[in-house]
């Protein structure tokens, strides 16, 4: 479970879903299309940079992956956000809507 769960407030993984315009379940899916791929990887980072879970937990929470798929993750938003603007617009939506959550 999240670790941001108000009543009536969504989960990470569905503002990053909505932000994306896919279904949740495309985070954990074994899928390597992009729309999947880039909004998994951004829920990655987020629980990375946001919360005291562990590489390890935050790879197991999608699709079983492992430590270094999550740092692979941080490093691909990382440089998304400086060089692809439908990406930037997608994730700082989410972000915008996740920084509401911590308050």
């Amino acid at each position: 479970m999240s670790p941001y769960i108000k009543p009536g407030l969504l989960s990470i993984d569905e503002i990053v879903a909505q932000s994306f315009g896919i279904d949740i379940s495309w985070l954990t899916t074994k899928s390597r299309k992009r729309i999947g791929v880039e909004a998994r990887q951004l829920a990655m980072w987020w629980r990375e940079n946001n919360t005291k879970e562990s590489q390890e937990s935050i790879g197991d929470r999608y699709g079983g992956r492992d430590h270094a798929t999550v740092i692979h993750a941080c490093k691909t938003v990382n440089n998304l956000m400086k060089n692809n603007r439908e990406f930037r617009v997608k994730a700082e939506d989410a972000i915008n809507r996740l920084e509401s959550i911590k308050n």
